[in-house]
């Protein structure tokens, strides 16, 4: 039993999740409706455990009950800092609704200029529960998004490889999207494409039978000579330990 089977972990973390929102569905709006945000932002330590409160509260209410959504958009219309409205746009990120879009779209227009906060935008929708690779296409080609940007690549990309219950999709999709991006980053930097190889697929021994199938089928493809040769020397060792 020394298989990392991230596909079935996952549904045992969403699982989990629904179910204790729904069991403590009462509790948790009791929590929200007695700790209400405060007037005005404040660095002390009880506003934060009060803005740590509510986030996870919404994000376990969100994870049980579609309409959440509804409340999780006012809920950022509404807020009157940044925390609170960065915090709500990364529930957002992780749930199954269009309604999450209009956040997604607001927050971008307020801070596609910073580049820090550019960097989150990204990662928090690659690390979603709901992100594929076509929704990965999306994010590259956002306007801002520079492919010769370390940091905008490892905020996509990089988020993306732990996102363990996409990237390691039954069809192997997550897999043959990163390789096809080691293969083009691998043209012009070579530090970027190893570290993102390296950082990927470093569980490929420990992955059940057929996760690791598909990942080995994507790894021999990065024994192209246009890729670094650490990296090369990297997947030559992993596909001989994974035999």
């Amino acid at each position: 039993f020394n298989d990392y089977d991230f596909v079935k972990l996952n549904k045992a973390r969403n699982f989990f999740l629904k179910e204790l929102g729904i069991h403590c569905k009462s509790i948790l709006h009791s929590l929200l409706e007695k700790h209400l945000p405060p007037e005005k932002f404040a660095p002390t330590s009880e506003q934060m455990q009060t803005r740590e409160l509510r986030k996870a509260a919404l994000r376990i209410l969100a994870e049980s009950d579609p309409s959440m959504a509804h409340q999780l958009v006012i809920t950022y219309k509404n807020a009157k800092d940044f925390d609170t409205a960065f915090s709500t746009f990364n529930i957002c990120s992780n749930i199954d609704s269009p309604l999450k879009n209009a956040v997604i779209g607001d927050f971008y227009e307020k801070w596609k200029n910073d580049k820090a906060v550019f960097n989150f935008w990204l990662s928090a929708q690659s690390s979603g529960q709901t992100c594929t690779t076509t929704d990965l296409k999306r994010l590259m080609n956002t306007p801002g998004y520079d492919p010769n940007n370390p940091n905008h690549v490892r905020a996509v990309l990089r988020a993306f490889t732990s996102n363990l219950g996409q990237f390691h999709d039954a069809k192997g999709e997550g897999y043959a999207f990163i390789v096809d991006q080691i293969l083009t980053i691998s043209k012009s930097n070579a530090y970027l494409a190893h570290g993102l190889a390296s950082y990927a697929f470093i569980d490929y021994d420990q992955l059940p039978s057929s996760q690791k199938a598909l990942m080995a089928k994507e790894l021999k493809r990065l024994l192209n000579p246009i890729v670094p040769p650490e990296t090369r020397n990297f997947v030559k060792q992993m596909l001989k330990e994974g035999t």
